[in-house]
């Protein structure tokens, strides 16, 4: 399978022109397939990232997606970003290493997800960097919401200060 946008969108010259100029470009965090990929299959896009000198740092995601990326492992999102990306184009993957409370696995298990499995290790380019990357909020759902959204993020501070920390 192959990810196609339809129609096919047009690139914003000066983003391609920021990609190149970068010193950091941070991908994720965000759903594999509706927010992250489909942004790296536009026309430019990928060969601006793979040109640019900037450090390249992955978020791992920290649940996975029903209908998306249920059953997925760590390795599992390395390789389908390098499938679109190509392989040893990241420098680093900022992966959590917080055990969720039981409660917060009790809500996925009903919505058939679950926290992403770590199984990666170093290898070749990427560095791997674990940390407590998770909010201690939880999010409730709106009654009038009808999607199911995440109950469970990263921590802007901590996500923050782990990317800023690779400048």
């Amino acid at each position: 399978m192959n990810l196609e946008l339809f129609p096919a969108p047009y690139v914003n010259p000066k983003a391609i022109a920021v990609i190149k100029a970068a010193d950091l470009l941070v991908l994720g965090p965000g759903d594999l397939y509706t927010s992250l990929l489909p942004n790296i299959v536009v026309a430019g896009i990928k060969e601006a990232i793979v040109k640019s000198r900037a450090k390249k740092v992955f978020v791992m995601n920290l649940m996975t997606r029903f209908g998306q990326t249920v059953g997925f492992k760590a390795k599992n999102f390395i390789s389908e970003l390098e499938k679109y990306l190509g392989k040893e184009v990241m420098d680093y993957c900022l992966i959590n290493k917080t055990d969720f409370p039981k409660n917060v696995i009790d809500w996925y298990s009903q919505v058939d997800t679950g926290p992403v499995e770590d199984n990666i290790v170093d290898s070749g380019k990427l560095k791997i960097i674990r940390r407590d990357l998770v909010s201690k909020h939880f999010y409730q759902k709106l009654e009038s919401d009808k999607l199911t959204r995440s109950v469970v993020r990263h921590d802007p501070d901590k996500l923050a200060k782990a990317v800023t920390s690779l400048i």
